[in-house]
């Protein structure tokens, strides 16, 4: 019969790891972290391309309302029409002075680095992600946005403007101040259009190119 010493060092030889065995096992779990890994980005960026179109499907309801209290008019695309929609958005000035979001409206989830918008006073500024149609002038909502075209007009964008202080526009015309539109979502932008639906659009289709360098955005 074994000695009790000599069975007990043996059992617990048994239930250790060796350097070889621990190496593979460490390998493995490698392997399937790097397999995992790339699709659980991309559901977080589905995520967050989820809640960029549900904060332009809020503008567009915010549209609706400003519309029927201005004799049915869009408001004219500038860093002021944020502020008259504000107030249909729930954004508000805090006791400060400076404009609070509380719902993160204004933000995409997948925007490092929103430009601020509005005046030049730093207290009149806040952080928005996304761009104005400057080719919308403040149309009147039915009679100005021809019915047939209704579906091919944008209002809003995701913005790839990073300029201090800007005007939180998109421009279909010639500019040097980068206010285009953005590849943040699979290489493209979510666009709001005229008719209240939202659609994915690449950012090459979007973007008016001269010699290579993107120029200005096709607003339709």
């Amino acid at each position: 019969m074994p000695h009790p010493t000599t069975a007990c060092t043996r059992s617990e030889r048994r239930t250790r790891f060796t350097l070889v065995e621990l190496l593979v096992v460490i390998s493995i779990i490698a392997v399937l972290a790097s397999m995992l890994m790339p699709a659980l980005a991309k559901s977080k960026e589905t995520s967050r391309r989820a809640v960029c179109k549900s904060n332009l499907r809020q503008y567009s309801v915010a549209f609706t309302l400003y519309c029927d209290e201005a004799d049915d008019y869009f408001p004219v695309p500038y860093w002021t029409a944020w502020y008259q929609v504000f107030p249909y958005l729930g954004i508000t000035k805090d006791a400060a002075g400076k404009w609070v979001d509380p719902q993160g409206l204004l933000l995409c989830p997948t925007d490092s680095t929103p430009a601020p918008v509005g005046s030049g006073h730093p207290g009149d500024r806040i952080n928005i992600s996304y761009g104005w149609n400057y080719a919308l002038p403040g149309w009147p909502r039915r009679a100005g946005v021809p019915k047939d075209l209704i579906t091919q007009i944008p209002m809003l964008a995701d913005s790839g403007n990073k300029v201090p202080s800007s005007y939180g526009l998109i421009s279909p015309w010639g500019s040097t101040n980068g206010y285009l539109c953005s590849a943040r979502h699979a290489g493209g932008s979510e666009v709001l259009f005229c008719d209240q639906s939202v659609r994915w659009y690449r950012y090459e289709d979007l973007t008016y190119f001269q010699n290579g360098i993107p120029r200005f955005w096709r607003g339709w």
